[in-house]
């Protein structure tokens, strides 16, 4: 910084008493020492501000007063630049009364000017100068120089430091380590952040240099303040601890992985008590609302205080007053928002009722979720600075705001389903982002470029982006572990990966290639590709030990069909038998490659061996034709090797005097770096394989010698050892021999495939998946376990639409069925008329409940569905909302159906138009839905299939229905102290059970009889007949509460 005459005020110490200049409001920046507590992050904000700013959008006039050590008092008397430019500056405010000093709303001023000081430092002689000269030019300042600080004195200091249009802040050589000066510095911040208060610092026989850069005397009260600050905090820290853990044992609290606190209602119903009772007065003296009688108060004529630190609004409980544009504008110490409503409907009137022209002048706002958020965007004056969470989801919005935000707090952001959103604000300062949602804004077809600069981000989710055309960055995002793009169906290109990437959903895109970088995912848990066409002839799964053993086989199976497959459409040509060295062959486009975690050689492969070689009778192989070799390496743990190429060289002879030995190299891998556990290599490749053809083509005997080798960047070569190859296998595919395997697996489509248990549910759909596969590379998609150290593998076939497949499993005598996994499955299944079914098994029993549900439901009757049975072995949460569940009894139970041959259902079913499919999806998100085919009570098989909500899993509800976010569980369950779902240790909910049995006997003898009788405990031993009769007896003359005995009548 330089002073008037070109000098370096901040390092000048020369004679001349004062120096003095007006400069511009810097920017305001964070502290560093992030240990600091609020006041001391407040001065060096200050600090770095107000003394070395570099600019801002909005100025506000700053002085800056040196007073070196050799000033005397006599002096300063005599310089004009300190007193008189003070004294004129404020004249100069109060001669043009009633002009606002800012734009900012401003407190009634009640003094000229305040001044902030260290008593001790300057009480002696300077502040009774200053205090005379303010006395003597009748201004009229606050300066506490008789006052002894504490408590009950702090509101009046910040009422004075509110009420001045100046503050003078003296700094001193022991102004740092008051406490009290830094609470008043922390107040004089925030007023010239509010009100455009004028700041005046004075350095006081310290050097500006020494403020700034926290040395000398400053930097001794900082690290003692430090010191202190820690102390407080690892105590405070210890005692929070210690009392969430003893919440935590009576089961009063959850946690969460992602460090979230979830409360039990006890809880907060006694803290909604406790501030009832220290506020029952006026609402607005209320710091947090949630009450929605206390909010239409709060709001009604545009009351809103500024005591409020929290509002919790659920649309459709309020009033539908008209909101002021200015509702939010008084709340400036505003800390937490919540506006949210249960589906778009309740939201519908909130653009008429909220006035456009939203102001937002909270600047302490941390936490601002908004469902539904009706304006184009946020206000103008919107402040990011502090915010931590922003979520807007299924707004209406076409962008957030114009500009760069100082965003430097956000760590997560969700505007998830807001289908008018266009584009991206530019989030380059967003530098501690973790988690960017956007899943279903279906007109954003590019995402900002600086979202590519976020070194923190996480988790992007752009599923359901259906304008999205390109995803590509040369610029990886290092901390990136999951990535969502499913149903982007415009999406070509797509080269965004990371290392840590764990989850990688890219299902039903136009994505045709993977980026040159993938394979190295070592940290990967999932991977869903069903519905892509990508070309892909190198899978390399190095390293990626979380794969479980349903994953293993049914990567397996994937590279047995794809590998022959796609040696049967490159058999050699005698061209290719010019070469015995593939190894540095460039094009891998006659190649095909899996690597991937694995002991032994797969059985399809016809010759096996643990050693290096092996002998193949060739008598009856018909070498006449083209014949191909695919080969499969076992190798061991090996960490020797940094990064080059892994090779195989094969030396073949006839197998009788060994006397003619030919070689040939291929190449496994370019990028090789090294080997942590056991790991399988199939690989074929056209021109090794022309080569062996054309030298064993004469011969009926084959002797195969392998050697594995890695091969450095500089050439060097290292024979892999015994306990590093351990072995290999080989097969020949010819024509006639790939049409025997094709032959095999269409027998298999030949049997009819029943919904498998759970537990062989991969490896049968793995199975099905390949069936009527012989021309297209299967898609691969992995589904994480409930263990996040487990992997699932499963496949859907991209040749048979999923209607033929509903159709062609329906007409099975067996109770087959098609699982629906999205709302695109669901609308297959419509009738002409734009109707789908519906089976009700539970409370649909009856139609009154139905209708409380489904108002416009068609053709409501009774129907019979074989081979399921009913089961209450799941956990509701809906009961502890409702407040009829019974946690310490396990009496918590909700119904579901599960396959079981031998039993029959009486149930019943309904229509429901196409526009209600997404209201049920997410109503029963707990279910596994399934396409059934239920029949008439006298055995007539129904025209239409209908929608069976069936048991699921705790692991696919977790990694499918919560995208295996855990925040998402919680949110749903954990609130709830529910950890396990689908569990075979809990009793059906009272209430719930009696409504069902009553519903059941409504529908008659035959539809009563059956749920009695055809209805299970978790034990699936004790029927509910049996278990009324004995240990529930009693439910049935048990009445629900008040307010529930419409919904749970029967």
């Amino acid at each position: 910084m330089q002073d008037d005459s070109g000098g370096t005020m901040e390092d000048n110490d020369g004679a001349t008493p004062c120096k003095m200049r007006r400069d511009n409001l810097g920017q305001r920046t964070h502290d560093s020492r992030s240990s600091f507590t609020r006041p001391m992050s407040g001065l060096l904000r200050l600090l770095n501000c107000f003394v070395f700013g570099q600019g801002k959008e909005e100025t506000v006039d700053l002085w800056i007063i040196h007073i070196p050590f050799q000033t005397q008092i006599a002096q300063i008397q005599q310089t004009p630049y300190f007193v008189s430019g003070v004294i004129l500056d404020i004249e100069y405010r109060k001669g043009v009364e009633g002009k606002p000093m800012s734009d900012k709303k401003s407190t009634q001023t009640k003094y000229d000017v305040f001044v902030s000081f260290r008593g001790e430092d300057i009480r002696s002689g300077f502040l009774s100068h200053l205090v005379e000269t303010f006395q003597r030019n009748k201004i009229n300042a606050f300066a506490d120089d008789k006052l002894e600080k504490g408590n009950e004195l702090w509101e009046s200091l910040a009422g004075a430091i509110e009420g001045s249009i100046i503050s003078l802040i003296i700094f001193s050589q022991g102004y740092a380590s008051s406490r009290w000066c830094l609470d008043e510095l922390e107040t004089i911040l925030e007023c010239n952040m509010k009100y455009g208060r004028i700041v005046i610092p004075v350095f006081y026989h310290v050097k500006p240099t020494d403020v700034r850069h926290q040395t000398g005397s400053y930097k001794k009260a900082f690290d003692e303040h430090e010191i202190k600050y820690k102390s407080k905090d690892g105590e405070s820290d210890n005692s929070v601890v210690v009392g969430l853990e003893r919440l935590k044992d009576k089961a009063l609290v959850t946690f969460s992985d992602n460090n979230f606190v979830y409360m039990h209602d006890i809880l907060k119903e006694m803290a909604w008590e406790i501030l009832r009772r220290k506020s029952k007065e006026y609402p607005g003296s209320f710091s947090q609302l949630w009450d929605s009688h206390h909010i239409d108060e709060a709001l009604e004529n545009d009351k809103g205080s500024e005591t409020i630190r929290s509002i919790q609004i659920d649309w459709p409980t309020i009033k539908k007053q008209k909101l002021s544009p200015h509702i939010f504008a008084k709340m400036n110490k505003l800390q937490f928002l919540k506006i949210s409503g249960q589906s778009q409907y309740d939201c519908i009137d909130q653009h008429n009722i909220l006035a456009e022209g939203l102001q937002f002048l909270a600047t302490d706002l941390r936490y601002l979720c908004w469902q539904y958020y009706p304006l184009k965007s946020l206000p103008e004056n919107f402040s990011a600075v502090l915010l931590v969470v922003l979520k807007l989801p299924n707004g209406r919005f076409n962008k957030l705001w114009h500009g760069v935000k100082n965003l430097v707090n956000l760590r997560i952001v969700d505007l998830s389903d807001s289908e008018k959103l266009e584009e991206l604000p530019d989030l380059s300062k967003a530098t501690n982002l973790e988690e960017l949602y956007l899943g279903g804004c279906s007109m954003l077809s590019s995402v900002h470029p600086t979202i590519f600069s976020l070194a923190k981000l996480e988790c992007l989710d752009l599923g359901f982006c259906t304008s999205l055309t390109i995803l590509s960055s040369n610029s990886p995002l290092c901390s990136l572990k999951d990535l969502n793009l499913v149903r982007c169906r415009k999406l070509e290109e797509f080269s965004l990966i990371s290392e840590n990437m764990t989850n990688l959903r890219l299902t039903w895109t136009k994505v045709t290639a993977f980026p040159s970088s993938f394979g190295d995912q070592s940290k990967l848990e999932l991977l869903c590709l069903q519905g892509n066409d990508i070309k892909r002839t190198k899978f390399l799964l190095w390293n990626c030990l979380n794969l479980d053993q349903h994953s293993l086989a049914a990567i397996a199976l994937n590279a047995q069909i794809n590998v022959i497959k796609f040696a049967n459409q490159h058999l050699p040509s005698p061209d290719d038998a010019e070469h015995n060295n593939y190894c540095d062959n460039t094009d891998r486009s006659n190649q095909i490659v899996y690597a991937y975690p694995g002991r032994s050689v797969p059985d399809w492969l016809e010759y096996k061996t643990k050693k290096s070689y092996i002998t193949i009778d060739l008598s009856a192989a018909p070498l006449s034709s083209p014949v191909g070799f695919i080969f499969c390496f076992v190798l061991g743990k090996y960490r020797e090797a940094r990064c080059g190429k892994i090779e195989a060289n094969i030396t073949i002879s006839d197998g009788e005097g060994e006397h003619r030995k030919e070689s040939v190299g291929m190449c496994i891998d370019d990028h090789y770096d090294k080997i942590e556990s056991d790991h399988l290599c199939v690989i074929y490749d056209q021109g090794c394989s022309g080569y062996l053809w054309s030298k064993a083509k004469n011969g009926t005997r084959l002797k195969v010698e392998v050697t594995v080798m890695f091969r450095s960047s500089s050439n060097h070569i290292c024979v892999l050892p015994d306990h590093v190859f351990q072995g290999f296998g080989v097969s020949l595919i010819s024509t006639s021999a790939y049409n025997n395997f094709i032959k095999k697996m269409e027998l298999r489509d030949s049997i009819p495939h029943r919904v498998p248990s759970r537990s062989s549910w991969t490896m049968n759909v793995a199975t099905i998946a390949f069936i009527n596969f012989p021309f297209q590379i299967s898609p691969l998609s992995f589904r994480a376990s409930h263990h996040p150290a487990n992997l699932s593998l499963s496949f859907t076939p991209l040749s048979i639409s999923r209607t033929a497949m509903a159709s062609a499993a329906l007409r099975s005598p067996s109770p087959d069925t098609t699982e629906l996994c999205d709302e695109s499955d669901f609308e297959s299944l419509l009738s002409p008329d734009g109707y789908i079914s519906i089976c009700g098994f539970g409370s649909l029993l009856s139609e009154r409940s139905a209708r409380s549900t489904f108002p416009d439901l068609a053709n409501f009757r009774t129907a019979r569905l074989n081979s399921f049975r009913r089961v209450f072995a799941h956990v509701a949460p809906v009961f502890f909302e409702r407040g009829i569940a019974k946690p310490e009894t396990m009496e918590i139970s909700s119904l579901s159906v599960e396959s079981c041959e031998g039993e029959t259902l009486v149930v019943t079913v309904f229509e429901i138009r196409k526009s209600e499919i997404p209201d049920f999806i997410k109503r029963e998100v707990e279910f596994r839905f399934l396409a059934v085919l239920p029949e008439t009570l006298d055995g007539k098989a129904f025209d239409f299939p209908a929608v069976l909500c069936t048991r699921y899993s705790d692991e696919e509800f977790f990694n499918i229905r919560c995208k295996g976010n855990k925040e998402i569980y919680f949110q749903q369950y954990g609130r709830w102290n529910i950890d396990k779902i689908w569990r075979d240790d809990v009793l059906p909910c009272r209430v719930y059970l009696r409504h069902c049995v009553l519903a059941a006997k409504n529908l008659g003898e035959t539809a009563y009889n059956n749920f009695l009788d055809h209805t299970y405990l978790a034990d699936r031993k004790t029927t509910i007949g049996e278990y009324l009769a004995t240990t529930g007896s009693g439910i049935m003359q048990e009445q629900p509460p008040e307010s529930l005995k419409h919904r749970y009548g029967g």
